[in-house]
Parts: C-alpha cells; sequence; structure tokens
C-alpha cells in the first residue's frame, strides 16, 4: 500500500530478533525481493542463523533510522529469554535496552520523512515503543494490524473452501 515496489527496500529490524518468529519469516520473504535488511539489538539478543550473516547490523539505533527505508520494532520476549537462548541473554537489563533500543518520538526523527515504521504486535509501550511514536504519521501499526485481520480471514476462508465475494 506504502510503496510502488518492495525492489531493493531497505528493511531494520528493531529488538529482539533473537527470538523473533516474524524477524525470521520477513528475512525469507522480503529476501526475493531482493531487499536489504539490516537489524539493531542488544548482543544477547542478536541473531545468530547463517543467513542473517548477509543482514548489516548497527551497533547505533540512530544510525539504523537514517539508513532504513523501513523499520519494524519488535517486542522483546523475556519469556522465551531463559527456556530458547541456553543463557544468551545473561545480564540482560530491561532499564538499558529501554534507552538504547526502545523507539521514541525524538529517535524517531531521524527516520526519513517517507520512512515507515512497523510492530507486528504486541507491542510493550515503555519498552519497545513510546506512547508518542503512534501519533507519528510514519507509524503504520493500526494499518499493519487492519490488514493483518482481513489476511488472517482471507485465510481461513480458503482453508474452509468459502466463496468470499468481493463488496
Amino acid at each position: 500500500e506504502q510503496r510502488q515496489s518492495m525492489e531493493s527496500l531497505k528493511v531494520l529490524f528493531i529488538g529482539d530478533v533473537f527470538h523473533s518468529r516474524v524477524a525470521n519469516s520477513n528475512y525469507e520473504l522480503l529476501s526475493l525481493w531482493n531487499a536489504e535488511m539490516a537489524y539493531c539489538a542488544p548482543e544477547q539478543l542478536r541473531q545468530s542463523s547463517p543467513y542473517w550473516d548477509q543482514a548489516q547490523q548497527f551497533q547505533s539505533l540512530q544510525e539504523g533510522l537514517a539508513w532504513c527505508d523501513v523499520c519494524m520494532g519488535l517486542r522483546v520476549q523475556t519469556e522465551r529469554h531463559s527456556r530458547e537462548s541456553s543463557g544468551s541473554d545473561a545480564g540482560f537489563s530491561i532499564d538499558a535496552y529501554k534507552k538504547q533500543y526502545m523507539i521514541t518520538g525524538d529517535k524517531l526523527k531521524v527516520l526519513k520523512s517517507e520512512g515507515l515504521f512497523l510492530h507486528p504486535g504486541p507491542s510493550i509501550r515503555g519498552v519497545d515503543i513510546g506512547d508518542e511514536v503512534f501519533e507519528d504519521s510514519r507509524c503504520q501499526i493500526r494499518r499493519q494490524v487492519t490488514n493483518g485481520v482481513y489476511v488472517r480471514a482471507a485465510i481461513i476462508s480458503l482453508i474452509l473452501g468459502l466463496n468470499v465475494e468481493e463488496e
């Protein structure tokens, strides 16, 4: 809806890339369109699988936001940390994370005027995203949620063999 083409889009994933199924599935899909991908995450939450080796890593959120066309915030999945990461997140601090990686209105200022901010949800306000971000015109989270409902309804209809005509 927002772009003429997905070709060569620069996409930045921010946050808990290690535990995110959304980041992994988006990486695979966006690779089909030759999108450039990068991530910005604390060391404990960076992706370690081989196909992520081609993704650029940003230490600075500001540099990553200035580079990208689309940024996707990811929820910190603390419930999965000890279960899946085998202790790789030892010493992880939510307070330190918020200071460096939480998307706020001030941090979003470096995103291009035509840039987009997405988040697959659920988000944790005050950890992943500051409240003011939802009022930014580049924030497409509400549209993303609405479109997700339509996509799920279409998939369920196809699975059930329903013939749903367009109104």
